[in-house]
């Protein structure tokens, strides 16, 4: 059986050459599609921002009305905070 030889890669260092060169072309898109990720990513996070910032506005000016609920229940049944010797009253 004869062994096959390639006349263009005789020498051996021809094919690893071609192949471990990348196309300049791909190198500026591949730099320019991560500053795009980038850019997206920063985005993504300042939007994150914004919408945690809402919630935590969005609740907390939220009225707590449960307290108050509670002292009407202890003036309407009569009974006594135990820290002081007066009935609880709603404040508003």
């Amino acid at each position: 059986m004869e062994k096959y030889v390639d006349s263009t890669s005789s020498d051996g260092r021809a094919d690893f050459e071609d192949a471990a060169l990348l196309n300049t072309n791909y190198i500026k898109q591949e730099s320019q599609r991560r500053r795009n990720y980038v850019y997206v990513t920063l985005a993504n996070l300042f939007l994150f921002t914004l919408s945690m910032l809402s919630l935590i506005c969005a609740v907390m000016s939220q009225k707590d009305t449960s307290s108050y609920s509670t002292a009407k229940l202890m003036d309407q049944f009569g009974i006594f905070c135990p820290s002081t010797t007066q009935p609880l009253s709603n404040p508003y």
